[in-house]
């Protein structure tokens, strides 16, 4: 079911750091200009990259994806009861968009599809 442990790893230590980083009122990202949302799509895109390359089967990378957007979901849950951070329902919007651009990135450029090819397994 795993391809490349060194993304697994990855993919584990940002999970790990993602929920603890996210209650840290002085970790907050700017908020002007929607720079906070630019950082929450790269960043969940970027981690749906990593697992999606990590793992091998369709269904494998279903559950990724969906993994991520629960991440999200909580990490937005717990900033909520945090003082000194608030969860949004954009953020939340801004972590699926970066799922949907990693997918998309993934069908309809070709180096990016390559590494999730089958071959070479």
């Amino acid at each position: 079911m795993i391809r490349h442990s060194t993304g697994g790893l990855i993919l584990a230590v940002a999970i790990l750091l993602l929920p603890w980083m996210a209650v840290q009122p002085q970790l907050a990202p700017p908020a002007e200009g929607g720079a906070d949302k630019y950082l929450h799509m790269f960043c969940f895109a970027g981690l749906a990259f990593i697992g999606l390359w990590t793992v091998r089967t369709l269904h494998a990378r279903m559950v990724v994806l969906a993994f991520l957007l629960l991440l999200g979901a909580g990490i937005e849950w717990l900033q909520a009861s945090v003082p000194g951070r608030q969860g949004s329902w954009g953020d939340l919007a801004a972590d699926a968009t970066g799922l949907l651009l990693a997918l998309i990135l993934l069908r309809c450029w070709p180096t990016a599809r390559d590494m999730l090819s089958r071959e070479g397994d």
